[in-house]
């Protein structure tokens, strides 16, 4: 009888240390999965932007998901379960609080083009996207911000000088409603596309993200754009609202990132 309870009681602390392994052990490596787009028809022709000043843009928000290999962006696929991560009411709680986005992971693919077109079904023509991710590889939840079918974020490229200035600033949106946060745990990741560019100018380009309250910015990638798109557009709002800046507007509309007019 001893011994039966001296084998119960070495089964539990096994299995103990065992759990305990568990949650502390590191989630499997992320990796790059294949994106594809099933709306999209593999004969119809995406091209990639070309702008001649900064462009208003909405980083589109496509997911998240678990670690796996593929994924389908067609947004009339997308598993609509993961709503329940969704949390769109009361974003300011002692709850929420408690998550940070600490540990998240801000990989790009540069190398990748996803034709995307929101509307595709009206006769709209795809445009080349390439594909962010946010990976929680940590073992703990994680919270990623957004609003309606958007993330903030922007993109910027070096000038001759080495300086790093904005070609995108965030797009006007009049509404201050459907801001939203979700829940990111271990071994799952968010996708987010950015516009993929052409032009004639070679040169570096990095992304720029505000989630929350943190400012997270890529590693650089090589790119082409036009050099003018280092100039605000003459019918920009910025420009018409330039009368009631008393700072430069960098740290809201470009998330940090400084124009380049700021610094001729």
């Amino acid at each position: 009888m001893k011994s039966n309870k001296t084998i119960l009681l070495l089964s539990i602390l096994v299995l103990t240390s065992c759990q305990r392994n568990q949650s502390t052990f590191p989630p499997k490596e992320f990796k790059y999965p294949k994106l594809f787009n099933s709306q999209i028809l593999d004969s119809i022709q995406s091209t990639p932007f070309e702008a001649k000043r900064i462009s208003e843009v909405f980083p589109i928000f496509i997911g998240k998901f678990k670690y796996q290999d593929s994924i389908d962006v067609n947004p009339l696929n997308i598993d609509s379960t993961q709503i329940n991560n969704f949390i769109q009411n009361d974003l300011q709680n002692d709850w929420l609080d408690s998550l940070d986005i600490n540990g998240l992971e801000l990989l790009i693919d540069p190398n990748t083009s996803v034709p995307f077109s929101k509307s595709y079904n009206f006769g709209g023509s795809p445009r080349d996207y390439f594909p962010v991710y946010f990976v929680n590889s940590t073992n703990k939840d994680k919270v990623f911000y957004g609003k309606d079918g958007h993330v903030f974020g922007i993109q910027e490229a070096k000038e001759k000088r080495n300086q790093w200035h904005p070609i995108e600033v965030k797009g006007y949106d009049f509404c201050g409603n459907g801001r939203w946060a979700m829940i990111i745990h271990p071994q799952e990741f968010v996708v987010v596309l950015m516009q993929k560019y052409q032009g004639d100018y070679e040169t570096e380009i990095r992304s720029r993200f505000k989630i929350g309250e943190n400012i997270f910015v890529s590693k650089p990638y090589e790119g082409s754009i036009f050099k003018s798109q280092f100039s605000l557009p003459d019918s920009s709002y910025l420009l018409r609202t330039r009368e009631h800046w008393n700072k430069d507007p960098s740290n809201w509309y470009f998330y940090g990132a400084h124009l380049k007019e700021y610094e001729d």
